[in-house]
């Protein structure tokens, strides 16, 4: 409980092959994660128990492996298992599963615990559109920043995200969706999935315009009003 170790995930850069111009660590990387991942759940209307399981297992889903490897860049990870076979990547996943036990105590029931094989399945699907999400917003904001390197960055990981919400809304609703044309009388699983899209596509867009929801700037009749210090030096 209170393991010093989770403080490291502060100083644990994301991002190590991307050229940035802000740093991430895989703190800030979970924080928003959970929070992407909770506002799905809302809109899916995931039950309380789930829900609470789902939050518990953003809030680990890096830091129990990353802290004793670093941020590995997923295309190397990815290769770097393909290369060193089955056998060998069960025995490295052990290995990171007893490190991580040992490290973090009741770590399994701090995930949120057993699940049934379909609860697992959405919640890993939930955390994984987060995941993705927060890594197009990123490289979406570093792009506004003036970042030329993150742009090439920003459409693979937004595509990452949506054919995982893909993924999500047919095993939540267990319905086939089609992606191809809008129907003329939707299913619930049909609109909830153009509602999340939309809604990813939404926050990407903003991202890269650099829109945010302040400063705010309070009237002496205590209304608010969003005031742009770029672009409205009056209304100070």
């Amino acid at each position: 409980m209170f393991e010093r170790e989770l403080v490291d995930s502060m100083f644990l850069d994301r991002w190590t092959i991307v050229r940035t111009i802000n740093r991430q660590s895989v703190a800030e990387h979970t924080f928003l994660v959970a929070h992407y991942a909770n506002d799905i759940a809302v809109c899916l209307g995931i039950d309380p128990k789930m829900h609470l399981g789902l939050l518990q297992f953003c809030l680990w889903h890096d830091a129990a492996d990353e802290i004793f490897t670093g941020d590995l860049p997923g295309p190397n990870k990815r290769g770097l298992l393909d290369a060193i076979g089955p056998e060998a990547k069960e025995k490295w996943d052990a290995k990171l599963r007893e490190w991580s036990h040992r490290t973090f105590s009741n770590l399994t029931e701090r995930m949120g615990g057993s699940r049934s094989p379909n609860d697992a399945y959405i919640v890993l699907l939930i955390a994984k559109v987060a995941d993705w999400m927060e890594a197009s917003v990123r490289m979406a904001t570093e792009d506004q920043m003036g970042n030329r390197c993150a742009s090439r960055h920003i459409t693979p990981n937004m595509k990452g995200a949506i054919e995982t919400l893909h993924k999500l809304i047919e095993a939540r609703y267990g319905v086939k969706v089609s992606t191809d044309e809008v129907p003329i009388n939707p299913t619930l699983a049909e609109r909830m999935y153009t509602f999340l899209h939309d809604a990813i596509v939404d926050c990407v867009d903003k991202a890269r315009r650099g829109q945010s929801a302040g400063p705010w700037i309070t009237r002496e009749d205590d209304s608010r009003t969003y005031h742009d210090p770029c672009v409205d030096n009056d209304a100070l």
